[in-house]
């Protein structure tokens, strides 16, 4: 069942084409529905690459593949799904998670990084982009507060939740490293190619992931104002 249809204003502008897997002709986007998430999923991303559906002006649909996976962070209940739909729209995506028995899609960010608007000032964050497009997702009592930048090869996402108790599980114990940096202590989780970064500022939990090496993270997170700061998330102070 759709619970959600959304049109992608640039379709109105400028009707995106793409080349399907599997046909001969140039297919173009309708529109991209957020479908029910599964019960049954076992994982966040699990659950994104389901409830994404893209439908075409010839009536036919396609969800994301697997490998349009970038990222899959949890923490505790709480998860964040990173896409890199470009082949199809020209996009990442971000989709944020709280599960309660399944995976509930909270917001999502898509960030259009062919004819999105690009950006220079980077606020004073360490990014490992010269130019981005961004986005920001704000639930009620800002929690969590997610922003993304993101440019044709690289995306980067901060996350800051109010404080909770959480536990990694066992696989993401065994690869977690940990590094004193900037007055806080950064937990590393690395899982193959994919990682993620968190660590505690007040009563707060940050989190930057992308897909981005561990300097860039390290760097992401030194350059980051205090959780209460005024003028949070830039940093123009520290440069």
């Amino acid at each position: 069942m759709i619970i959600a249809c959304l049109v992608l204003s640039s379709c109105k502008q400028n009707e995106k084409t793409l080349q399907h897997k599997n046909a001969s002709k140039v297919k173009k986007i309708d529109f991209v529905a957020l479908l029910e998430a599964p019960p049954d999923a076992k994982s966040a991303s699990e659950s994104a690459i389901s409830e994404y559906e893209w439908h075409f002006k010839d009536k036919t649909t396609t969800k994301p593949l697997k490998s349009s996976i970038v990222n899959d962070v949890s923490i505790g209940n709480r998860s964040i799904v990173i896409l890199n739909t470009q082949k199809i729209d020209n996009r990442f995506v971000v989709m944020n998670y709280k599960y309660t028995n399944m995976y509930n899609l909270l917001s999502f960010m898509d960030l259009n990084v062919k004819d999105g608007q690009y950006f220079t000032d980077k606020g004073g964050i360490k990014l490992p982009l010269n130019q981005f497009v961004v986005a920001k997702s704000t639930e009620p009592d800002d929690d969590p507060v997610i922003l993304a930048f993101a440019n044709k090869k690289k995306i980067a996402v901060i996350a800051r939740y109010k404080r909770f108790s959480f536990k990694l599980n066992s696989n993401e114990n065994k690869n977690i490293s940990i590094v004193d940096s900037s007055g806080h202590k950064l937990f590393i989780v690395t899982n193959g190619q994919r990682r993620f970064l968190y660590f505690f500022d007040n009563d707060y939990i940050f989190v930057v992931t992308g897909n981005l090496n561990k300097n860039e993270l390290i760097n992401i997170s030194d350059s980051l104002p205090s959780a209460t700061s005024d003028i949070f998330p830039s940093s123009k102070n520290k440069n």
